[in-house]
C-alpha cells in the first residue's frame, strides 16, 4: 500500500500552476461559490415557467424541517379530487398531515417489530445487513396510499402541525432509539426461547407506549369530528359528526389501488419491464411493500403526460442536490458546467446507481408539461417548502432533468402499455436490500 508523497505533491503543485485558469477559477469559487460560478446562464432564459398542459393553482403545503415530503406530495395529488368533491377550490383544501404521519410512526415502529420477531436470524450482522432495524420519517406513496386507506382523512384544523411535527429530527432520534431498545427486548426473548405468544405479548405492550409516546409529542388524534365548512359558493354545509374513514370514503372518490410505481433504475441487478418488490421496508404490515415495473424514461414521460391531461397530479422520486438552481427555481442538469469548469467526467445514470452516488431524497408532484411536437420540454413540479422568503410553490424541470434524475412515478393502470400491464401481471422478484 502506497501513501501520497512529498514528490507527487510538488507534482500536483506544477501541474496546477501550469494552467493560469486554474487561479482565476480558485479565486472565483472561493469569493462566489461554485453554483455562481459554474452558472449557465441560457438555461435560465430557455426554461420559462410556461405549459400548455397545466393544472389549475392549488394550496401551497410546507413540510418545514421534516422528511415528510411523500405525505405532502400524496395529498397534492388527491386534493383535486377532494376539493371537487366537497365544492370547495383546490387552492382553500388543506388536509392533515399531521394526522397521516402519526400513523405511520406508530406502523413503521410495528413493521420494524414484526422484521425482528418472524426473522430467523437475529446476530447483529444479520440486523445490519438486511436492514431489519431500519426506521426513518421518509416513505414513498404506497405508505401514504395505506394509510389513508386504514385511518382516513381529516381537514388540517383537526389535527394540525405542532412544533416536534415539522421540525422533526429530535423526534425521530428519541423515537428511533425507543424502537431498537424494544428489538433489543424481543430478540432477548428470542434468545431465552419464550413463546409466541409472550413475544406478541410484549410487542403490543410497546406498541401502546409508542402511542402514548407520539401523542405527547404530537397531539392524540381524534377519532371523530364535527365537518362543517362553506363552499366556493358561499353556502354552510353541515355533515355532522364524521370520521376520518367516512371523511375518506364521502369526499375521496379516486381508487388509489389502481396507481402504480414506474421505475427507471438503470442498475446491473435491474431488467426491463421486470416487477421487483421490497422484502422489508413498508408501514402497514402486509400491505406497504414498494412493488414496481422498470422502464424507460420515455415511458415514464409518456404515462405522466397521459395523467396530467386528465387533470391528475403525478407524485415523483427524484434527487435533488446537484443540478437545482435555488434563485430561479429551476431543475436542469445543464444549468451548471461543472464538467467544464472542474475538469471531470461525469458518470453516467447508470453508473451513478452502481456506485452509489444517487440520493434519491426527495418527493413532489407534476402538475404541467410542456409538449412540443409530441415531446416533454419542460415540466411543472409542485413541492411542498411553503411559499415563505424565497421559497417557491412550482419550479420548472427541464427534460433533460426528467431523463437522467426522475427515478420513479405514480401512474393509474389505465394510462400503461400492453408491456408495461404485462410485466405487473407477473410474479415479483423480492429484493433482499433495499437499493439505496
Amino acid at each position: 500500500m502506497k501513501s501520497i508523497t512529498r514528490k507527487q505533491l510538488e507534482k500536483f503543485h506544477k501541474a496546477y500552476h501550469e494552467n493560469p485558469m486554474n487561479k482565476v477559477i480558485e479565486n472565483a469559487i472561493y469569493n462566489n461559490g461554485i453554483d455562481e460560478v459554474c452558472l449557465n446562464h441560457s438555461i435560465i432564459e430557455e426554461n420559462q415557467p410556461i405549459f400548455n398542459i397545466e393544472l389549475p393553482k392549488a394550496k401551497a403545503y410546507d413540510q418545514k424541517q421534516s422528511g415528510r415530503c411523500w405525505c405532502y406530495a400524496t395529498i397534492n395529488m388527491i386534493k383535486y379530487n377532494v376539493a371537487q368533491n366537497m365544492n370547495v377550490k383546490v387552492e382553500d383544501l388543506d388536509l392533515s398531515v399531521a394526522y397521516l404521519t402519526f400513523f405511520d410512526r406508530l406502523e413503521k415502529s410495528n413493521n420494524v417489530y414484526e422484521n425482528v420477531i418472524t426473522s430467523e436470524k437475529f446476530d447483529f450482522e444479520y440486523l445490519k445487513e438486511e436492514k431489519l432495524l431500519l426506521y426513518g420519517e421518509g416513505g414513498q406513496f404506497i405508505y401514504a396510499r395505506e394509510l389513508i386507506k386504514k385511518y382516513g382523512l381529516m381537514p388540517a384544523v383537526y389535527m394540525k402541525d405542532s412544533i416536534s411535527s415539522s421540525r422533526s429530527n429530535k423526534l425521530n432520534l428519541l423515537f428511533q432509539e425507543k424502537i431498537k431498545s424494544d428489538c433489543k427486548k424481543i430478540i432477548e426473548l428470542k434468545k431465552e426461547k419464550a413463546s409466541m405468544e409472550k413475544i406478541r405479548q410484549e410487542k403490543e405492550k410497546m406498541l401502546e407506549e409508542n402511542y402514548i409516546f407520539l401523542s405527547k409529542i404530537l397531539g392524540e388524534p381524534i377519532s371523530e369530528f364535527n365537518l362543517e365548512y362553506y363552499d366556493k359558493d358561499h353556502k354552510l354545509i353541515q355533515c355532522g359528526k364524521m370520521t376520518p374513514l367516512e371523511f375518506k370514503e364521502r369526499f375521496l372518490t379516486i381508487n388509489l389501488d389502481d396507481y402504480v410505481s414506474l421505475y427507471h433504475l438503470p442498475r446491473y441487478n435491474r431488467t426491463l419491464y421486470h416487477k421487483y418488490i421490497r422484502k422489508y421496508h413498508g408501514n402497514v404490515i402486509g400491505h406497504s411493500k414498494v412493488e414496481y415495473v422498470c422502464v424507460t424514461p420515455e415511458e415514464l414521460a409518456k404515462c405522466a403526460i397521459k395523467q396530467l391531461k386528465d387533470g391528475c397530479p403525478v407524485p415523483f422520486i427524484c434527487p435533488t442536490a446537484k443540478y437545482w438552481y435555488r434563485k430561479d427555481w429551476i431543475l436542469d442538469t445543464r444549468i451548471f458546467n461543472y464538467q467544464q469548469v472542474l475538469d471531470f467526467t461525469p458518470m453516467t445514470k447508470a453508473d451513478e446507481f452502481d456506485f452509489y452516488d444517487v440520493n434519491p431524497n426527495h418527493v413532489m408532484t407534476f402538475v404541467g408539461v410542456h409538449v412540443v411536437n409530441r415531446k416533454p420540454i419542460r415540466w411543472k413540479v409542485e413541492n411542498s417548502w411553503g411559499t415563505i422568503k424565497d421559497m417557491k410553490q412550482y419550479m420548472v424541470m427541464n427534460q433533460s432533468y426528467f431523463e437522467e434524475c426522475v427515478l420513479e412515478v405514480i401512474i393509474h393502470k389505465k394510462y400503461l402499455s400492453k408491456k408495461i400491464k404485462e410485466a405487473f401481471n407477473r410474479e415479483p422478484e423480492v429484493i433482499e436490500v433495499d437499493e439505496w
